[in-house]
């Protein structure tokens, strides 16, 4: 799917969201009948991350942790407003380092690349039932960050804030100056890119006890065509210096989760 098409259909999915939040706000006024309870709350939870299509090619199975919030709007506790976020670790790598040599010499012994996508959705869910084991449908429209960041441990030697060989390095860091390579320094995003994006997905919920609930869920996330860094994809120019390609590829993904729920 081309970003033009995906972003229509970005649109087109956030549109229909708007219209059944309204539809469902509105059929939730005119509602007659028995109310089984307040089921607003919130989950928090791990996941399994398969990605899905081309996006499997590149990228392994991953782990990350997911959070929402559920908010009632019917007087049944049936239908209801779900805001989703998540964060998933699609890869790293460690790599030994030094950055300079000479007056100030820093040694920056492990530097680790992260790769990571975070999202964040709304929309309605529909529960079933309001017994102990409750299934539950929901959809949802939003975004998703994918992004490479790089950070080391605390192990160096250094000066602080001193200038070397058109370098300026502190305490935490290292700046390249001359912006003619990739150097990399705490808290750096080597690679990044928003997309809009979709998700769809249901699961049951099983009562613990009082408003403590245990939750298994699978929700897929169309994340479009994307621009992002995988395992391997930054080089070591063996000067200090690094190059990495990104790669562009549908970035879709099937999540399973489980967790905690308070509702």
């Amino acid at each position: 799917m081309g970003l033009a098409l995906h972003n229509r259909v970005v649109i087109a999915v956030t549109l229909l969201v708007l219209f059944l939040v309204l539809a469902v706000a509105g059929a939730a006024q005119d509602f007659e009948g028995r109310r089984s309870g307040d089921r607003s709350g919130l989950g928090l939870g791990f996941m399994f991350a398969q990605p899905v299509g081309e996006f499997g090619y590149h990228v392994d199975e991953s782990l990350g942790l997911g959070a929402f919030l559920h908010f009632d709007v019917g007087d049944n506790g049936a239908l209801g407003l779900r805001v989703d976020g998540s964060m998933v670790y699609y890869g790293s790598q460690t790599r030994s380092q030094s950055l300079a040599s000479g007056p100030g010499y820093i040694d920056y012994e492990e530097v680790t690349i992260r790769n990571r996508i975070g999202s964040f959705f709304v929309g309605p869910q529909m529960t079933f039932g309001s017994g102990d084991v409750r299934p539950y449908l929901h959809i949802g429209a939003g975004f998703s960050y994918f992004w490479t960041g790089t950070d080391w441990d605390d192990s160096y030697y250094g000066y602080e804030c001193e200038v070397w060989e058109d370098a300026e390095y502190c305490d935490r860091g290292f700046f390249d100056v001359l912006g003619d390579a990739s150097l990399f320094f705490e808290g750096d995003t080597e690679h990044s890119q928003w997309t809009g994006a979709w998700t769809a997905g249901g699961g049951v919920a099983v009562r613990l006890g009082g408003s403590l609930n245990l939750y298994f869920a699978l929700q897929y996330v169309n994340n479009g065509r994307v621009s992002y860094l995988t395992e391997g994809a930054i080089v070591d120019q063996g000067d200090g210096y690094y190059s990495f390609t990104p790669i562009e590829s549908d970035a879709n993904l099937m999540l399973a989760q489980f967790g905690i729920a308070i509702q």
